[in-house]
């Protein structure tokens, strides 16, 4: 192999992705979802938009265009969450917004009791401190 042929293609951002997918996963956003939007059939599970929306918004927040056109491409996103290439589109990333604001949604989440993990502390000491 000649150093000269080398080339790199498609360089990613993985680290906030990553971090953003992990934080989803461990609030079981992923579950919650999956139970209340992946009902309908899609090319792509409309759970997996969700959480391309909430992570673009915990990293780099912008309009549904945006997403598309600038920010997406750079995250490793799709390989992560299994999307196709293609796949996201301004379209479809405005449908999910609607589907979340059906009362199904986050209202849902609130009735069905759902909360954020919290790890276990004493008493006298908040949980966002370190030991």
């Amino acid at each position: 192999m000649l150093i000269q042929h080398v080339r790199l293609e498609r360089t990613r951002h993985l680290g906030p992705a990553l971090l953003g997918l992990a934080l989803w996963h461990q609030l079981r956003l992923n579950e919650f979802f999956a139970a209340r939007l992946d009902d309908a059939a899609a090319d792509v599970p409309w759970s997996r938009i969700a959480a391309v929306l909430a992570i673009n918004r915990l990293c780099a927040p912008g309009s549904e265009l945006a997403i598309e056109e600038r920010w997406y491409p750079t995250t490793a996103l799709d390989d992560l969450l299994h999307i196709p290439e293609g796949a996201i589109n301004d379209s479809r990333l405005y449908r999910t917004r609607f589907c979340q604001a059906r009362p199904t949604g986050l209202s849902a989440w609130r009735r069905a009791g759902w909360t954020v993990p919290r790890p276990s502390s004493s008493a006298d000491e908040p949980w966002w401190s370190s030991r």
